[in-house]
């Protein structure tokens, strides 16, 4: 998949009869999945160029309403190469900037999508807006379409429990710690990329040395703070080994300041420092608490490296890291 971050001044032509899909897509989720893969078959069925996506390097509503924009379940970065594994020939990555925002929805699919990236067929999900106040809905989209200058197809939501899936559901589950529904919804382990950083060294002082997590982006929701069973990966290399993550303040050891990410490799011997590592939540250990002093905390450490592989090994489908789908 070829990507493109760009503007909509900065946005090339390009030549040929697309099918184009757009949308936030974040955390690519089972509905999203089924767009993505409509728009692919599509274009191969009705033998046309090739398929587009065009997403937002950051969500609309950091623009539309700053302080109440949601989390992210997948920052930009981990979102390309879950849209990449759907088949996709093209990802168009604009910034939602204010020209962007004022925008008609009919300017946007007439100047940009059949202008510029010459549109065939568009295809939507079931819960569209976008352009100038939201105008582009399905049925203005429809009536658009009505004098057979593109094809419009709407997908039909994904349904999980009589509801569509959706983003906000699933921060919803993430944020009470629902890690296996969510997962479920998703259709893959929920992740995080970060770069490992020097630390404090507790955990090498503890006889238990952690890959620090430079954290991502500030809006990505994390589950809740605790330890939990994980995976992780440095960029490059196929192989996921198993971890125990640690996601708090480190309370027993006096630690302040903002959240930290810890992943201790159980079989150790790996230099990580300035590498990009993946980090795939398993399923959570317990809460953090604040132990009596460094003794007490070695010892849950050790049952917490104990317990993981056995959580791990008793996971499943979605939850594992091979449903990712990506080569990291």
């Amino acid at each position: 998949m070829k990507v493109v971050e760009t503007n909509l001044r900065e946005l090339p032509s390009l030549p040929g009869k697309w099918v184009i899909t757009l949308g936030t897509f974040d955390g690519v989720h089972r509905g999203h999945a089924a767009i993505c893969r409509e728009a692919v078959s599509l274009s191969r069925r009705n033998g046309l160029s090739g398929s587009i996506a065009l997403t937002f390097a950051r969500h609309p509503r950091a623009v539309l309403s700053p302080r109440h924009y949601p989390r992210l379940l997948t920052t930009l970065s981990e979102r390309i190469p879950l849209l990449a594994a759907s088949g996709l020939d093209h990802l168009y990555v604009l910034d939602f900037d204010e020209e962007l925002r004022e925008l008609d929805y009919r300017d946007f699919v007439r100047e940009i999508l059949m202008d510029r990236l010459g549109l065939a067929e568009l295809v939507l999900g079931h819960d569209v807006h976008f352009g100038k106040a939201r105008g582009g809905t399905a049925d203005a989209v429809s009536r658009l379409a009505a004098d057979g200058s593109f094809v419009f197809r709407q997908v039909q939501s994904v349904q999980d429990e009589g509801k569509p899936v959706s983003s906000t559901w699933i921060r919803d589950l993430l944020e009470q710690g629902l890690l296996e529904k969510a997962c479920s919804l998703l259709g893959h382990p929920y992740f995080v990329w970060g770069e490992v950083v020097r630390g404090r060294g507790d955990g090498h002082r503890l006889g238990f040395p952690t890959a620090n997590l430079e954290l991502p982006d500030a809006a990505k929701l994390l589950p809740p703070k605790g330890v939990y069973a994980a995976w992780a990966r440095a960029a490059g290399e196929d192989r996921w080994l198993e971890a125990v993550l640690n996601l708090g303040h480190a309370p027993t050891l006096g630690s302040s300041g903002p959240l930290r990410l810890e992943v201790h490799l159980l079989e150790g011997g790996k230099e990580l420092y300035g590498r990009l590592l993946e980090v795939v939540f398993g399923a959570r250990i317990r809460a953090e608490r604040r132990f009596s002093g460094p003794k007490e905390l070695v010892a849950r450490i050790r049952q917490d490296a104990a317990e993981a592989p056995g959580l791990l090994a008793g996971l499943a489908g979605e939850r594992r890291p091979e449903a990712l789908s990506h080569p990291g």
